[in-house]
């Protein structure tokens, strides 16, 4: 709990250095509700999505930041077809940083290999904004064989459902990674997960927003309390 807690002030912290004002619903703060949809439970997503939509609406929020995948994917495409008049911006933090201003600040000079996850790539078209702004920090990326909209499943959405299934083609996927760099980025939490799980060796995996912590910005004790 502590990594995803620092990733998250990662990511907030990535914003404000870019300049980006944003806010935040705390106790208000709801799940997206994508497991419903992946499940076909079509009524109980519609009656979800459309506590989430009153909630923005109550607050007056016209733009939403998501910082995975799935919650992109689900707001930006999904939400529209089951709610009437959506009418809110959905906008990937990876999408708003690479647009940004934002100032390197160490040059890493490390070769790394990404995994692309399904949604970012093959729904999203969000595949050359990590590698550009992992690239302006000096890193290196060796391209797997299966990237970008010809990437391969971490075997995550399943786990719940078949764990020894989700596990084989985690597997499958980490040699492919790792045999093109000792240095893993991943852009998802399910993926850095499941991808952990069956890690072996001396093999690094990383979420992508520790890297552009490292290129972007740094860790201040006085920003941590802030946030």
């Amino acid at each position: 709990m502590d990594r995803v807690s620092k990733i998250i002030r990662g990511i907030a912290l990535l914003l404000r250095y870019a300049g980006i004002e944003y806010g935040y619903l705390y106790d208000n703060e709801m799940y997206s509700g994508v497991l419903l949809y992946d499940l076909g439970l079509d009524d109980l997503f519609k009656k979800h999505a459309s506590k989430v939509y009153n909630i923005f609406t109550k607050y007056g929020v016209k733009e939403v930041i998501t910082i995975d995948p799935h919650t992109t994917y689900i707001l930006r495409r999904i939400y529209p077809e089951y709610i009437d008049n959506f009418n809110i911006n959905v906008v990937n933090y990876l999408e708003l940083l690479d647009k940004s201003n934002i100032s390197v600040r160490n040059k890493l000079n490390v070769e790394v290999t990404i995994h692309d996850p399904c949604y970012y790539a093959r729904y999203e078209n969000i595949i050359e904004e990590p590698r550009r702004l992992l690239g302006r920090g000096g890193i290196n990326i060796i391209e797997a064989d299966r990237n970008k909209l010809l990437t391969y499943c971490c075997g995550g959405p399943i786990e719940a459902i078949s764990p020894k299934l989700s596990s084989k083609v985690a597997g499958v996927r980490f040699e492919e990674l790792s045999s093109k760099s000792r240095d893993i980025v991943v852009l998802c939490p399910i993926c850095y997960s499941n991808l952990s799980r069956v890690a072996s060796g001396d093999v690094n995996i990383l979420d992508i927003s520790e890297y552009l912590m490292r290129i972007y910005g740094e860790w201040k004790c006085q920003d941590m309390r802030r946030l």
